[in-house]
């Protein structure tokens, strides 16, 4: 192997044990980045990481990429969106700057690259009528309506979903505990509560929560000592040619975007028509639609700054609403 490469891989990895040991990041992040890096270096190919201009890395970033969304047709390359762009902009400065730091590299050309601004940042949560036809489905599976639910109801990101344990649900308490959030840490929500809420307030959406509460019971037992949906792997795994993960949670995380097509189309709707994080986006607007005040909705979500949970306030209340009822 190219001795280049070699020290480039090297620089990495240093850079990936620091991110998973010290900042003991999330394993979806950890897949994520690592992903992203190994990219990096087969796209440097012979030059050393501290020699990229500019250049290299805005090539890098603007590279094409095969889209494996439903939106495109198969195998079909673009480049990448505003928010994939940002995201590969932020990998870069934060392995950057720790490599500058340790000395491994003499300059940080990452901080000149430009970000692209995002087309739209509203929230975009499934359509009622949607989600209705969905839920409402008679042939879901237990594990469907938990996969859907889990992410509807209590407002899980998708990695969080793909890696929750059975151990970390309690059935007799109705909550999640030590599940892990994306960004890292620990968390508890209180999931039987969250679905009689919106059942109490907005029942049009759930109609009987035993429906989800049952089907978490059930998976659960099913699912003893395991993940409860059963993807992937809650620990990311190395191999040999690749600086790191290959099948652990980024993998899983695809897998459950190819089980909601499916799912959706078996329900006889279309199989784009709502992803994974829109249901998250539902669960803070409908939470704010029931009349939760806002920092608990920004609690429950996860959101370190309520002005992300602001966000959805423009699409959840209609300032008008009152005034026209009256």
């Amino acid at each position: 192997m190219n001795s280049t490469i070699e020290a480039n891989r090297f620089c990495i990895g240093a850079y990936l044990d620091w991110l998973s040991g010290t900042r003991n990041c999330s394993p979806h992040t950890y897949a994520a980045y690592s992903g992203t890096l190994d990219k990096l270096v087969a796209h440097l190919d012979a030059t050393p990481l501290g020699e990229a201009s500019v250049m290299d890395l805005e090539a890098f970033v603007e590279r094409p990429r095969q889209r494996r969304s439903p939106n495109h047709a198969r195998g079909q390359v673009v480049v990448g969106s505003a928010a994939t762009r940002r995201r590969d902009i932020t990998v870069l400065r934060s392995m950057y700057r720790f490599l500058r730091e340790r000395g491994l590299v003499d300059s940080d050309r990452s901080s000149l690259l430009r970000v692209p601004l995002l087309n739209n940042r509203n929230p975009r949560p499934v359509g009622d009528d949607v989600w209705r036809a969905l839920w409402g489905s008679d042939v879901l599976s237990d594990a469907d309506r938990v996969m859907f639910g889990l992410g509807f109801f209590c407002g899980l990101r998708r990695a969080e979903i793909t890696n929750l344990a059975a151990s970390q649900v309690d059935c007799v308490q109705g909550q999640l505990v030590g599940f892990v959030r994306k960004g890292g840490g620990e968390a508890v929500f209180p999931y039987r509560s969250a679905v009689r809420l919106f059942a109490e307030r907005l029942p049009h959406l759930v109609g009987d929560p035993q429906a989800f509460l049952g089907a978490v019971e059930r998976r659960v037992d099913a699912r003893s000592g395991d993940l409860v949906m059963g993807w992937g792997s809650s620990t990311p795994n190395r191999s040999e040619g690749r600086v790191g993960a290959v099948r652990g949670p980024d993998w899983a995380s695809h897998a459950m975007n190819r089980q909601v097509r499916r799912v959706l189309v078996r329900c006889g709707l279309d199989g784009g028509v709502l992803t994974p994080h829109a249901l998250r986006h539902s669960f803070v607007t409908n939470l704010l639609r029931a009349d939760v005040p806002l920092h608990v909705v920004a609690s429950l979500a996860g959101h370190r700054d309520v002005s992300t949970t602001m966000r959805y306030a423009a699409i959840a209340v209609d300032p008008l609403a009152d005034l026209l009822a009256a």
